[in-house]
C-alpha cells in the first residue's frame, strides 16, 4: 500500500492499472439514479426506524430469482444483507469461532489472493495457510493439504478469482467439495464478487449435498453496481445463518434499509441485464487487447500475461530475473501504474509477478497499457546493475 501511494504521488497522470477498482463508466447510474428517486419518493417514515438484519422482502425475492438463474440453491429464508463482503467474511470468521470453538483461527486462503482479506484475518488472530490457483481456480490436492495443516475455515473464489481471472469449472467445484466432504469440522466462504458481470457460471459449493450445511455463499455489489453502494448478501443454512444474524446483530444491527430498497429496485430494472451484459464484454476485450501486447513482447523472453475467464485483472509472469517492483517503477514512469504481486501472497519471496486492472481503463488505452508494462519489463539487470535490453 505505501509502495503504491508512492507511486501515486509521483506519477498523478499516469493510467492507474494497480487497484482492483472497476472503470467508474460502466456502472449503471442510470439505474441507480431511477432507483433512488423511486426508493425515496414512496418510503413512509416507519420504515426510517431501528430494525433487525433480515433481509426485506423485495430484496429476497429479486435475490432468490437471480441466485435461481445462476444455477446457485438458496432460498429466502436462507438469505442475509450486510454492508459488504469483507463484513461477511469477517462475521463468517467471527460465527465459525462460535460454532466450532475455535481458539485460534487457521484459515485456507487463495494464493496469490486478496490481499486486504488476508491482513484483516492476521489482525483478528488468524494464521494463514495458502492454497494454490490454477486456471479453474483453487488447486483440490493443495486445499487437502491446507485442511490437512490446521485450517477450519477456507475462502474461495468461485469466479474472477482476484488477481488471476480464475474462475471453477463445474468439474473442479465437485473435486473441492470432495476435499470438504472429507474434512467435516470445515466451513467455507465463497466469495462471488464478480458473479453479475461474469461470464462463467459456476454455481456454489450450497449446491452439493454432503457439505451445503457448511457453506457461507457471499455476493457482493461493488464491480457491477457501485463500490458506494455497500450492499452485499450472504448464503448460508440454517444453523450457519443463525450464528451469523447473531454476529451481524452485535456487530452493526443492519444494513440500511433504504440501501437494500435501492440495490432491490436496482436489480429489477429491465435495462440492467443489458448494461451488465455491455460491462462483461468491455472487461473481456481489454483484458484481451492488453494481454495481446504483453505476450507480444515477452513470450520469447520467458515471461507471460494470464488474462483468466473473467474479472478485471492480468496476472503477469515477468521473465527470469526480473523484478516486480523495478518494474513497476519503470512503467509508472512511463505511464502505467500497476502492482506488484508480493502483497497477494501469505509470505514474501514472489517478486516475479505483476498485477494490471486491464479493465480499470478505457478500450482503446488498455492495449497501451500492456505495452508500456511490456517495455518497462524487456531489460534484464546485470550483475554490475546496469540496463540491459533484449
Amino acid at each position: 500500500m505505501i509502495f503504491g501511494a508512492r507511486l501515486r504521488s509521483l506519477n498523478p497522470s499516469a493510467l492507474d492499472c494497480s487497484t482492483g477498482r472497476p472503470d467508474v463508466t460502466l456502472l449503471p447510474l442510470g439505474i441507480l439514479r431511477r432507483a433512488w428517486k423511486s426508493v425515496i419518493d414512496s418510503i413512509s417514515a416507519d420504515e426510517l426506524q431501528y430494525a433487525g438484519p433480515e433481509v426485506i422482502d423485495p430484496l429476497a425475492r429479486v435475490m432468490a430469482r437471480i441466485l435461481q438463474r445462476d444455477g446457485i440453491e438458496a432460498r429466502t429464508d436462507d438469505l442475509l444483507i450486510g454492508s459488504s463482503a469483507q463484513q461477511w467474511m469477517m462475521l463468517s470468521l467471527e460465527a465459525g469461532g462460535e460454532l466450532r470453538g475455535w481458539e485460534k483461527p487457521v484459515v485456507a486462503v487463495e494464493e496469490p489472493g486478496y490481499p486486504t482479506i488476508m491482513d484483516a484475518f492476521e489482525r483478528a488472530g488468524a494464521r494463514l495457510v495458502g492454497v494454490e490457483v490454477d486456471q479453474e481456480g483453487a488447486v483440490p490436492e493443495s486445499l487437502h493439504s491446507a485442511l490437512c495443516a490446521g485450517a477450519k475455515m477456507a475462502l474461495l473464489t468461485p469466479a474472477a478469482h482476484n488477481p488471476t481471472g480464475a474462475s471453477w469449472s463445474v468439474r473442479r467445484r465437485s473435486e473441492l467439495a470432495a476435499v470438504v466432504a472429507d474434512h467435516s469440522d470445515v466451513i467455507v466462504v465463497e466469495d462471488d464478487q464478480f458473479a453479475d458481470i461474469a461470464g462463467t457460471r459456476p454455481g456454489s459449493l450450497l449446491n452439493e449435498e454432503a457439505v451445503c450445511d457448511r457453506v457461507i455463499y457471499i455476493r457482493s455489489f461493488s464491480k457491477s453496481i457501485a463500490p458506494d453502494l455497500r450492499v452485499a448478501a450472504a448464503v448460508a443454512r440454517p444453523r450457519l445463518r443463525a450464528m451469523l444474524v447473531e454476529s451481524k446483530s452485535f456487530s452493526d444491527g443492519w444494513t440500511s434499509r433504504l440501501l437494500q430498497r435501492v440495490l432491490a429496485a436496482t436489480l429489477s430494472d429491465e435495462e440492467l441485464p443489458i448494461l451488465l451484459q455491455q460491462a462483461q464484454e468491455a472487461y473481456a476485450q481489454r483484458r484481451q487487447q492488453a494481454a495481446g501486447a504483453l505476450n507480444t513482447a515477452l513470450d520469447a523472453y520467458g515471461g507471460r500475461a494470464w488474462r483468466g475467464s473473467d474479472g478485471l485483472n492480468l496476472w503477469v509472469h515477468l521473465p527470469p530475473g526480473m523484478d516486480a517492483t523495478e518494474v513497476a517503477e519503470r512503467a509508472a514512469g512511463a505511464g502505467v501504474r500497476v502492482a506488484p504481486g508480493e502483497p497477494f501472497f501469505i509470505r514474501p519471496g514472489h517478486s516475479d509477478v505483476l498485477r494490471l486492472n486491464a479493465g480499470s481503463v478505457p478500450a482503446e488505452k488498455a492495449s497501451g497499457a500492456g505495452r508500456i508494462t511490456a517495455a518497462a519489463a524487456s531489460v534484464f539487470r546485470s550483475k554490475d546493475h546496469s540496463w540491459i535490453h533484449v
